[in-house]
């Protein structure tokens, strides 16, 4: 079996694989890898490769550009560039997926794009989930990348879509933090008289005081915001509840979501900005989008009423994009340009 290293899997939260995402990675290909640190998170950051680091062949890497903001992130910054230099001259394949355009977080901004940009030059392989992330990577190399596009995998949840009472309009859930648009959207609402059209629900952990206390003015009996982690029993019925599921994100921000894809396996009505992942998405007939706040009210003053979502188009492209499908896809890619035996 190939010996792999993947990053992150953290000590820092209370499970052992710290991310979804990561957990369903691991676990998808491990008929083509055996990551030798799944059960053993760290908290020493991207230092506890260095343990491994001549047993592995292959090094997988996520969020690696948010380095910078971690503790000692300076320090680690630098022996994660030596790392690189020492995989690339000991032939081992570094495989990095880029799940964002920019970092969610301005300090450390320049740092964070030099590692960007070092990757893209240093990378055999590169993943984006997002075919708005082909042209991105493409456009800051002054190289041919070896970059593939597939769709954020994700699996058919039966709890979705259930005959239930629809007694929220409007959901927006997931993190609560500033790219993701909310105090704009809320704004726009405001200004225009629209704030008690529709029933909102706006639900999960801020990550900023200031702007939780910000988009709080805007409550009212119409409006509810719960500054609250929110398990995912508990989103199934919020999403099951809801006519409308809205990303209301930046458009500079975003080229994937995990939050869309959580949404859609239960069969939701989403719509989001026509970017990336979500354009990708209305190409496929599953989604909506806008471009902006006008043409947003306009589709959900359509779509509110929809009685379904198109449950048959939307189970053949989850049965298409299965963790299990984008396991087989990226090993194969992998392996058989690795020229490693599949």
């Amino acid at each position: 079996m190939r010996k792999a290293y993947i990053y992150p899997v953290s000590k820092r939260v209370q499970n052992a694989i710290p991310n979804p995402y990561i957990f369903n990675f691991i676990n998808s290909l491990r008929n083509y890898f055996d990551f030798v640190n799944r059960n053993n998170p760290s908290n020493s950051g991207i230092l506890n490769l260095i343990g491994y680091i001549n047993r592995i062949d292959y090094v997988f890497l996520n969020w690696i550009e948010e380095l910078p903001d971690n503790k000692a992130g300076y320090f680690q910054t630098f022996i994660f560039i030596l790392v690189i230099y020492y995989c690339r001259l000991t032939n081992k394949k570094i495989i990095w997926t880029i799940h964002n355009k920019q970092t969610h977080y301005k300090k450390n901004l320049l740092i964070k794009k030099y590692i960007l940009r070092f990757l893209l030059k240093k990378s055999d392989f590169i993943i984006t989930h997002s075919s708005a992330g082909l042209q991105y990577a493409s456009q800051l190399s002054e190289r041919k990348l070896n970059i593939r596009f597939f769709h954020h995998p994700l699996e058919d949840n039966p709890k979705g879509n259930v005959e239930t009472r629809k007694d929220i309009d409007i959901l927006i859930w997931g993190t609560i933090i500033r790219y993701k648009g909310i105090d704009k959207f809320l704004l726009y609402l405001k200004k225009n008289k629209l704030d008690r059209k529709y029933k909102i629900v706006i639900v999960g952990k801020a990550k900023s005081t200031d702007y939780i206390n910000e988009i709080k003015l805007f409550e009212n009996p119409k409006i509810r915001i719960d500054n609250k982690y929110i398990e995912f029993d508990e989103l199934i019925q919020l999403i099951n509840r809801a006519k409308i599921i809205l990303f209301p994100y930046s458009k500079e921000f975003v080229l994937s979501s995990g939050g869309l894809m959580d949404s859609l396996s239960l069969k939701a009505n989403i719509i989001g900005p026509d970017i990336a992942a979500f354009k990708d998405l209305k190409h496929e007939g599953i989604i909506n989008t806008y471009n902006n706040f006008d043409e947003l009210i306009e589709i959900i003053d359509r779509e509110i009423n929809i009685k379904q979502t198109n449950k048959d188009k939307i189970r053949k492209f989850i049965e298409n994009n299965t963790w299990l499908k984008f396991a087989e896809r990226l090993g194969e890619w992998i392996l058989t340009a690795s020229k490693k035996p599949l």
